[in-house]
């Protein structure tokens, strides 16, 4: 029997604006993103440490937009994605080079939680063709982005 699952939960800030790339010929676009997310832990002699780990996140379609019109360097998010894998051959010419990013598939906007308006701080990005949705929406109808305040 193969089992395979692919999921990813992080939270961190942006590290730069996202960056918008629309394909040519199309409406659809990409937004590129990366997140830092810190671990503090003691070392041996009691001293307090933090870690960076600096991850790329790719974004499409509606998901992407709205990431791209709300998000901005230093926001703090939560993603849910899933893993993807791209290869090249380098351009001069030392051989193949590889890079793993998160797909977004789900964004938070963390900072709205001490904002003190509690219809914000579940606002959430859902990567669903066209739609944007409030978890608190529990019929399944989707809203429009322009009609969530963010």
């Amino acid at each position: 029997m193969s089992l395979s699952f692919n999921k990813v939960i992080i939270a961190g800030n942006l590290t730069k604006d996202p960056e918008v790339v629309n394909l040519q010929g199309s409406t659809r676009i990409i937004v590129n993103a990366r997140l830092a997310s810190n671990r503090v832990y003691y070392d041996a002699n009691g001293n307090k440490q933090t870690d960076v780990c600096y991850v790329d996140l790719k974004a499409f379609g509606k998901t992407a937009d709205a990431i791209a019109k709300h998000c901005h360097k230093g926001k703090p998010v939560f993603v849910e994605g899933r893993l993807a894998h791209d290869e090249w051959d380098a351009k001069d010419g030392s051989g193949r080079r590889s890079k793993v990013y998160i797909v977004v598939e789900r964004l938070n906007f963390l900072d709205s939680l001490n904002s003190g308006n509690q219809s914000q701080s579940t606002t959430q990005v859902v990567n669903k063709p066209g739609v944007v949705t409030v978890p608190a929406v529990d019929d399944g109808d989707a809203v429009d982005e322009d009609d969530v305040s963010f």
